[in-house]
C-alpha cells in the first residue's frame, strides 16, 4: 500500500494517561477532531491574533512623598490612564484618592491632585499599586482628545515535524504469530505512533520555539516556553513564574498563583503535576474526608481543587518535572497540525526483503494569553 494511511483516529485509542495534556485538549475525541487550534495552521510559522482589555491598574516605580503632585508609575503603563481619571495609590489603612490633571506617557510621569474627598494625601512606597477608580467627567464636557485603545497583539509560534521508520523483515511478518497478532508491521507501527504521541505531549509541555534552518528543523514553543517568556523576572509581586526554591510546596503557595492568575484576569481552570506533588496535594484534603469504613480501601484522590477563584482540575502528568507545578486556562491554549499534516503513515519503497514504513506529522500549539491565564511553581522540593 503505498497510499498514506491517516493515524488520527488511532489518539483515542492511547491511554489518555500517556498524554494527559493532549487528552484535555480533546485529540483523539472524533468530535474535537485533531486540532484544538483556534486558528487552522496554513503555514509553518503559524500566527494568531488576540486582544485584551486596557489594564485597570499598575505599580509605582519610585515611592510617592505626600504633596510631591506627581507619581512614576511602572514603565509603559502610563498610557492606562487619562486626564480626569480618579485612582487610588498604595493599598492599607491609607485612603489616598487623587485626580490626574496630566499624563508623560513617554516617561511614565503622571501629575496628580492627592487627598481628593475625605482622603489623605499620604506617602506610598515603591511598588505599591495604583488603581483607576474611574473617570470623574465634568458635567458637559466635551469627548476626550485622547481615546485610549489597545492594539491586536500578533503571536506565532512555528511548526515541528515529528517522525519515524518501521522496519520489519519480510520473514517475521509472515510467520506465525501469537496473542492475536495479525500483522508485526501493524504492531510495530502501533508502536512507533504511540512514542511519536508521547513526544507530542512533551513537546506541548517543554518544548521550545525555534525557527528552522537549512541544518536543522524547527520546533513549537510549549506551555512553559510561553510562561518563561513572559515572565522575564521571577518571584516578582505579580509575576507569574515562581522559583520554590527547593522548599516544599504549601497550599498557601498555591492558592498565591492562582490569586495572582486571576488578578492578572485569567480563569484558571487545570493544574497539571507530577506524582510526588499530586501527592502531598491529597494531604491536605485528607483530614476533611470522612467516609464509610472500607477494611481494603485506603488513600485520598483529589480531582478538583475549590477556591474563590474558581474550581481548579488536577491533572497528573508523569512527564511534568516532579519539581514543577503548571496553572493553566484550559480554553486559551491549542494544539494541531499544518493543514493536511496530522499523523500519516506510508510504505516507503522496496530496498530489499523488508516492509518499511514512515510515520510523519507536523504539528504546532497556541498559547493565548500568556500574560494572564498560565503560571508555573518551578524547584519544588520533591
Amino acid at each position: 500500500n503505498l497510499y498514506p494511511i491517516d493515524l488520527v483516529n488511532v489518539l483515542d485509542q492511547l491511554d489518555p494517561r500517556d498524554i494527559p495534556l493532549l487528552t484535555l485538549l480533546g485529540m483523539g475525541d472524533p468530535k474535537a477532531g485533531a486540532s484544538s487550534l483556534h486558528q487552522e495552521c496554513v503555514m509553518t510559522q503559524h500566527r494568531w491574533r488576540s486582544d485584551e482589555l486596557i489594564p485597570n491598574e499598575t505599580t509605582l516605580a519610585a515611592a510617592y512623598t505626600a504633596a510631591a503632585g506627581t507619581i512614576t508609575v511602572a514603565s509603559g503603563t502610563g498610557k492606562y490612564f487619562q486626564v480626569g481619571d480618579h485612582i487610588r495609590i498604595g493599598e492599607g489603612a491609607t485612603d489616598n484618592i487623587a485626580r490626574i490633571t496630566a499624563i508623560n506617557t513617554d516617561t511614565d510621569v503622571i501629575t496628580i491632585t492627592a487627598g481628593v474627598g475625605s482622603s489623605t494625601d499620604a506617602a506610598a512606597a515603591s511598588g505599591k499599586k495604583v488603581v483607576k477608580l474611574g473617570q470623574a467627567a465634568i458635567q458637559g464636557a466635551t469627548a476626550l482628545s485622547n481615546p485610549r485603545t489597545t492594539d491586536i497583539d500578533e503571536e506565532y509560534n512555528y511548526t515541528q515535524i515529528l517522525g519515524d521508520v518501521v522496519r520489519v523483515p519480510g520473514t517475521v511478518e509472515v510467520v506465525k504469530k501469537y496473542f492475536n497478532i495479525t500483522s508485526e508491521a501493524d504492531r510495530q507501527e502501533l508502536k512507533k505512533f504511540t512514542e511519536l504521541a508521547i513526544q507530542l505531549e512533551k513537546a506541548a509541555i517543554y518544548g521550545t520555539r525555534l525557527a528552522p534552518a537549512s541544518s536543522y528543523g524547527g520546533s513549537f514553543g510549549g506551555l512553559v516556553d510561553y510562561i518563561r517568556r513572559i515572565n522575564s523576572t521571577v518571584n516578582d509581586a505579580n509575576s507569574l513564574l515562581v522559583n520554590n526554591s527547593a522548599a516544599a510546596l504549601t497550599e498557601a503557595t498555591f492558592k498565591t498563583l492562582l490569586r495572582k492568575v486571576w488578578l492578572r484576569g485569567g480563569k484558571p481552570t487545570h493544574v497539571m503535576v507530577n506524582g510526588v506533588q499530586a501527592l502531598l496535594m491529597g494531604t491536605w484534603i485528607s483530614p476533611q474526608v470522612f467516609r464509610s469504613r472500607d477494611e481494603t480501601l485506603g488513600g485520598v484522590i483529589m480531582n478538583a481543587y475549590e477556591t474563590p477563584f474558581g474550581q481548579v482540575g488536577v491533572v497528573i502528568n508523569r512527564h511534568i518535572e516532579e519539581s514543577d507545578l503548571i496553572v493553566t486556562q484550559r480554553d486559551m491554549i491549542g494544539i494541531g497540525p499544518l493543514v493536511n499534516r496530522a499523523f500519516f503513515s506510508f510504505e516507503l519503497g522496496k530496498t530489499g526483503d523488508s516492509i518499511d514504513r514512515q510515520i510523519v506529522g507536523e504539528y504546532t500549539m497556541e498559547v493565548h494569553g500568556a500574560t494572564r491565564c498560565h503560571g508555573m511553581i518551578y524547584n519544588l522540593g520533591t
